[in-house]
């Protein structure tokens, strides 16, 4: 009866996951709330033991917790923010990410998360990514391909997440190691200022693209980053691989 019930619950999420098809998201709409709220869920998610507090403050926003910090998510580009930070043993250089992130770059943002940065065969967004008039060198969104539409192909999906080989693999590769590549590009914490978009529970400004007062809790872990504008100049150079 257990083992019924079980694989009744395996084929009902296989049947649901297939009947909704997979949004196509221009690169343009990457920060944009709205075409996150009409693309399907995704897959991966990560609530933690604030999330729901943090939610009702915030006017019902999701978030996603990380090694003590909290994530506000409201589009793709905030949920690829927290998945590039909790996953990052399966980016290389997940810092150009951030560095689009912080910039409010939708076209680096989109473009580096369709290229081969990304090293787990699965996505955990069911959506496909469309550039128009851009031409990225890779785009592995461009169809359905890469996406797990299956309870199978979820199930390896979150295998691979889980893979503590992968991770203990990549840790020497972990962001200490490119932050000391690009010694201008430097993090500094302070208590509750942040000065450049580095978020936890929340998003702070840079040049006003990512602007929002993080939640008053004592118990969130503030953190802060700084970007000095030598190293800024050096990031935006590496970024222009991607192009």
């Amino acid at each position: 009866m257990k083992y019924s019930l079980s694989f009744l619950l395996f084929a009902s999420l296989s049947i649901h996951v297939i009947s909704q098809p997979v949004r196509v998201v221009p690169y343009y709409e990457w920060s944009d709330p709205i075409a996150f709220q009409l693309s399907r869920s995704p897959l991966i998610t990560g609530y933690g033991e604030c999330s729901d507090s943090l939610s009702q403050v915030y006017d019902g926003m999701i978030f996603y917790e990380y090694d003590g910090a909290y994530y506000g998510i409201e589009n793709w580009a905030d949920y690829y923010y927290w998945y590039t930070k909790k996953y990052w043993y399966y980016f290389d250089e997940p810092e150009l990410y951030e560095f689009f992130y912080l910039t409010g770059n939708d076209y680096g943002m989109a473009s580096y998360i369709a290229g081969n940065y990304y090293r787990c065969h699965y996505y955990p967004s069911l959506i496909s990514l469309q550039f128009t008039n851009r031409k990225p060198q890779y785009n592995r969104l461009r169809d359905t391909k890469y996406c797990a539409q299956s309870a199978k192909e979820i199930k390896r999906l979150n295998k691979a997440l889980d893979n503590a080989f992968v991770k203990k693999l990549n840790s020497s590769q972990k962001k200490e190691s490119y932050c000391q590549k690009y010694r201008n590009y430097s993090y500094s914490y302070s208590g509750t200022h942040t000065t450049c978009a580095y978020k936890t529970a929340g998003k702070t400004g840079y040049a006003g693209q990512r602007n929002r007062q993080a939640p008053v809790n004592s118990s969130v872990n503030r953190i802060s980053s700084t970007v000095q504008s030598s190293g800024t100049t050096e990031l935006a150079r590496v970024a222009e691989t991607l192009k």
